[in-house]
C-alpha cells in the first residue's frame, strides 16, 4: 500500500534538502512559474508564492522569499524564469 505524503511533508523535505545542499557548497536551483492571477510560484519549493508585475520584479521577490525561507544568503542558490 502506498504511503500518502502531505504537501506539508513535501515542503519540509524540500527545505531540508535545499539547506543541506547549501551547507555542502552546492547551489540549489528553482524555476519561477507565472500564475494566471499575477502570482508566481517556484518549482521545487511548494508554498512559496510571490506577486509582481514583471518577471524581473518576480525574480527579485522570489530570491528574497527563498532566502528567508531557507535562512541563507540570497546568493546561495539560483532562480530562473
Amino acid at each position: 500500500m502506498a504511503r500518502h505524503v502531505s504537501e506539508e511533508q513535501k515542503r519540509a523535505s524540500g527545505l531540508r534538502a535545499a539547506r543541506r545542499m547549501v551547507a555542502r557548497g552546492e547551489r540549489p536551483g528553482y524555476r519561477l512559474r507565472a500564475g494566471q492571477d499575477g502570482s508566481w510560484t517556484l518549482d521545487g519549493l511548494p508554498g512559496v508564492v510571490v506577486t509582481a508585475d514583471t518577471k524581473r520584479a518576480a525574480l527579485t521577490a522570489a530570491r528574497a522569499a527563498i532566502a528567508a525561507v531557507l535562512e541563507v544568503d540570497p546568493e546561495a542558490f539560483d532562480v530562473e524564469a
